[in-house]
């Protein structure tokens, strides 16, 4: 009947809390949400059918399929159990509490009530089924708090729940002081190993040389035309002809690794492995099983990386890149902000999960700014500048809007040469007290040092509406190159750079950056040292427990 079909699902709508759909096992082909589905924890085997691990995880939704002969709910969870993974499922925590809570009032009803003698027999044998229907989800309730309980002991959490009381997550980045560039070390495998990276914002993907000591025993490749490799647009097949390893298999998923320092780019294994970060203000740490990445050659780390690299550490909007990654895996807002430090032994930031804004007890610095991103088809950022002003005169385009690149690849900022000549024009112009000398590359222009406390002119770029300005201070134009000798650190880029401006990672430096993919904004302070503090501040105030 129509009716008891109705209550039957409002039955189970109740009973089930709402599902956060992700990949084809919560989805029909009008792609419509699977609201009914149980919620728990992301689960993890790759060997099990669909229905299969939603009874030994759910023995509720077993019960309730044996009993009342129904295998919708089965059925609409898992539409193509036979085939689908259990990599398809992302699921969240049932709340023990509010259940605890019903059943508790339960109790002090019937208590009162025959206490009082007022309760009628039907009413009795009604609210007894209603307690007794509600004792599988309790017993269901306890057994993940104990699964729980054993993630806290290892200072390790899953999924929503302990992510919620940690704030956040963090990344310490440090500057290489001979190539300007900027790496993170990232704890990966099993064992766990420390893996230095090289930061890249514009990265579609993590990637790590997988020929040099690979070893781990939670390494796994996903077979080629699966569904996780045509979630995540991996949509090539690799084989290897050696002998089999990580990074080694025959009939996986293949991406392209793309090194920004040497422009060199290489066929790569899609893995997936153990990741384990650090947590904001907590000794708590986050562990991803699944963490996809991609498995190179070690022909794609070439000259001019930092030693004892291992890979590229990839901060791009692609979803297999880490900002995607990590709100698909814990569920929070895709927005993570970057600040990068000026020196070498001082850690700056990059973290997730977190507003700069809601962490505003920790007195980040406050940002003054925001202008839209805009998404390269590759997983770059860029914004919209209008013109470049330095100290009063402007710069004229040749068109009326640029695209500038955000980039962590690029030491140094990059101008197109009709740009870039412009520029230096004028920055010298402004500073006739200044001792011009010979270039030292990359760079064109050099003076002989600075006196202490010389302004030199800031050098602003005027992003989409009057009040959005960039400003480059003096701590992010000139680069002490030698002894006596400083730069402007700004260097021609030729007549077809890759964008008319690509911001380096020194004209970064210093400031708070917050990348929201969701709404594609760019959010920024102004330079900290005008301020009197600096990113290594901010980290500081985010890493102490």
């Amino acid at each position: 009947m129509a009716w008891a079909s109705k209550v039957q699902r409002a039955w189970i709508e109740h009973a089930y809390p709402l599902v956060r759909a992700s990949g084809s096992c919560f989805m029909d082909h009008n792609a419509k949400p699977k609201s009914l589905c149980p919620t728990n924890v992301h689960l993890l085997n790759h060997h099990m059918n669909c229905e299969v691990l939603l009874h030994k995880k759910f023995p509720a939704i077993k019960l309730f399929s044996q009993r009342r002969g129904d295998s919708s709910l089965v059925s609409m969870c898992c539409p193509h159990r036979d085939s689908l993974a259990a990599e398809d499922l992302y699921l969240y925590k049932i709340p023990c509490e509010a259940l605890l809570f019903i059943i508790i009032l339960f109790l002090f009803i019937a208590i009162v009530e025959e206490r009082r003698k007022a309760m009628a027999s039907f009413h009795r044998r009604l609210l007894l089924v209603a307690f007794l229907a509600l004792l599988p989800f309790l017993a269901l309730c306890t057994h993940e708090s104990e699964t729980e309980g054993e993630f806290e002991s290892e200072t390790e959490f899953g999924p929503e729940g302990s992510y919620r009381s940690s704030g956040g997550l963090l990344m310490s980045v440090f500057k290489d002081g001979v190539s300007g560039l900027h790496r993170v070390t990232l704890t990966k495998r099993t064992p766990l190993v420390e893996l230095p990276l090289v930061v890249d914002l514009s990265g579609p993907v993590l990637w790590v040389n997988c020929e040099k000591g690979y070893t781990s025993s939670t390494y796994f490749a996903p077979k080629c035309r699966s569904s996780i490799c045509s979630r995540y647009q991996a949509q090539s097949c690799y084989s290897c002809e050696s002998e089999i390893r990580p990074g080694c298999h025959q009939d996986t998923c293949a991406l392209t690794g793309y090194n920004p320092i040497t422009g060199e780019q290489a066929s790569c294994e899609l893995g997936q492995d153990v990741l384990v970060l650090e947590s904001i203000r907590s000794i708590r740490k986050a562990r991803l099983q699944q963490f996809l990445f991609g498995c190179a050659p070690s022909t794609l780390i070439g000259q001019g990386f930092p030693e004892s690299i291992e890979g590229i550490a990839g901060f791009g909007h692609t979803p297999i890149a880490i900002p995607r990654q990590l709100a698909t895996h814990f569920g929070f807002h895709p927005t993570f902000s970057v600040c990068l430090p000026s020196l070498g032994s001082a850690a700056g930031a990059i973290f997730f999960g977190k507003s700069a804004s809601a962490l505003h007890k920790f007195h980040l610095p406050r940002l003054a700014y925001r202008t839209p991103l805009i998404l390269g088809s590759q997983g770059q950022y860029f914004i919209g500048v209008k013109s470049i002003r330095v100290a009063s005169k402007s710069v004229s385009f040749k068109t009326k809007f640029v695209q500038a690149l955000i980039s962590t690849a690029h030491p140094y900022t990059v101008l197109e040469s009709s740009i870039y000549k412009q520029v230096t024009e004028q920055f010298v112009s402004q500073t006739t007290s200044l001792s011009i000398v010979q270039a030292v590359a990359p760079f064109g222009t050099c003076f002989s040092a600075l006196e202490a406390g010389f302004q030199v002119p800031s050098i602003d770029l005027l992003l989409h509406k009057e009040e959005a300005v960039w400003s480059i201070l003096g701590a992010n134009s000139i680069v002490t190159v030698q002894p006596g000798v400083q730069c402007l650190g700004i260097i021609d880029g030729g007549v077809s750079p890759t964008a008319s401006i690509i911001l380096g990672a020194y004209q970064l430096e210093n400031i708070l950056l917050q990348f929201d993919l969701h709404s594609e904004t760019l959010s920024y302070s102004s330079p900290l040292v005008a301020d009197g503090t600096s990113c290594s501040s901010l980290h500081a105030a985010l890493a102490s427990p």
